[in-house]
């Protein structure tokens, strides 16, 4: 009994030390990366475009730079013209097209329908363009802009500018020309469909500022010459910051109550001696007198009506300038030439014409024809029966005293024969 009982002890024993237990059943996760929540995306506060209203010539293509919140790129916004066949769009680049002639408006669109709008306006593609000036005196360091100008009626949105030595000239894509080293370089806009102007840099050493005082009236001009209008009137005993000088001397740049231009340097080069009146010194004899006449059409016209007559032979416009500055007398062709000369050198567009008297139809009579804000008019400073009771300067019609004919006798004088 008692072996029995230790037999199965024994038993149960070893059926508990051997049996095998239940596996455990694990789950190896697979490696499964998951997809992080999108945010949703920012809508815009506001659409904008580069500019409100666009000018661009046909065939010509412009981006319209269209932005969310004044800055992150439209990429996903949608555009629209209202007239498809006047402006063309391609979507993806933000881009559109000149086809013809015309105006049409251009929609910008974000997704919560926020807009923008462009105006287009198309014009013919430029055939010719041109610089507001061909030549440019600058001094080093200073800076002004230039400005590519289309022909009346054509237009053009971007140009491609770029200086020849960008030592002596460099300048930017907006047109901001800044003066480097002394030196001449040639700026060169080009548009486009390759149409091109062209303007002549010349940069001047700036020798630094010296207080001076006028001494008469004077004109502050943009460029060295008797170009017109002038930037502003210098009245006599005004200080000004001379700034540096033209290479011949006889203009200094200068700057008077924030504006800088050049002026007439009368005390350079005075001619006293008869015998070097030529036509080299022309030019600073009629400076040196438009500087005490001044640029005025009348006032001008009266220093030479003033003009002691005397007959002589006909020449060049120059020369006869240059014997009247010798013999301070001269025949109706001195007085022509003179006030031909210096009209031009102001900058009114003048010419000397010869003409038959309208008595005889022999004798020979010499005056000018101007260009005035009433259109060509004849104005003569010998003949001294033009001028009436009224001090009529100039009329739109000579023929009572004189026929002018314009094959026989074709204009001369602007600025030399």
């Amino acid at each position: 009994m008692v072996l029995i009982s230790a037999i199965i002890a024994v038993t149960i024993v070893s059926c508990k030390n051997t049996a095998v237990e239940p596996q455990r059943q694990t789950t190896t996760a697979a490696a499964v990366t998951e997809k992080p929540t999108e945010k949703p995306k920012k809508q815009p506060n506001s659409v904008s475009v580069g500019t409100p209203m666009l000018t661009i010539g046909i065939g010509e293509n412009a981006d319209l730079q269209a932005h969310y919140d004044g800055s992150q790129p439209a990429e996903d916004a949608t555009y629209s013209s209202d007239r498809a066949g006047v402006v063309t769009i391609d979507e993806a680049a933000g881009r559109v097209t000149g086809k013809v002639e015309g105006g049409a408006v251009v929609t910008v669109k974000s997704a919560n329908n926020k807009t923008a709008h462009c105006f287009v306006t198309v014009k013919k593609a430029p055939t010719k363009v041109s610089f507001p000036v061909d030549k440019l005196n600058m001094l080093a360091g200073e800076q002004t802009t230039l400005t590519l100008i289309p022909a009346e009626g054509e237009g053009f949105s971007a140009v491609t500018l770029t200086s020849s030595d960008s030592g002596v000239v460099s300048i930017a894509a907006n047109g901001l020309v800044t003066a480097g080293k002394a030196g001449t370089a040639t700026v060169t806009g080009t548009t486009f469909n390759g149409q091109k102007a062209t303007c002549t840099v010349t940069v001047l050493e700036n020798n630094g500022v010296t207080d001076r005082q006028t001494a008469v009236d004077a004109d502050l001009l943009r460029e060295p010459g008797w170009q017109f209008p002038s930037v502003q009137k210098v009245p006599a005993g005004s200080r000004v910051s001379q700034y540096g000088q033209s290479d011949d001397g006889r203009w200094i740049k200068v700057k008077y109550n924030d504006s800088t231009g050049w002026m007439y340097n009368k005390a350079f080069g005075e001619i006293t001696n008869y015998s070097q009146f030529n036509t080299r010194t022309l030019p600073v004899m009629a400076d040196d007198l438009l500087f005490d006449v001044t640029t005025d059409k009348r006032a001008i016209f009266d220093f030479v009506y003033q003009i002691s007559y005397d007959t002589n032979g006909d020449n060049s416009v120059e020369n006869l300038c240059v014997e009247y500055f010798k013999r301070q007398r001269g025949s109706c062709f001195h007085h022509a030439a003179m006030l031909c000369y210096l009209y031009n050198r102001c900058g009114y567009e003048t010419y000397k014409v010869n003409g038959l008297s309208a008595y005889d139809g022999v004798s020979e009579h010499s005056w000018c024809i101007s260009k005035t804000d009433e259109g060509w008019l004849h104005v003569d400073a010998q003949e001294f029966s033009i001028r009436t009771a009224d001090e009529q300067y100039f009329i739109d019609d000579y023929s009572q005293f004189f026929n002018w004919d314009k094959e026989a006798f074709p204009p001369t004088g602007r600025p030399a024969d």
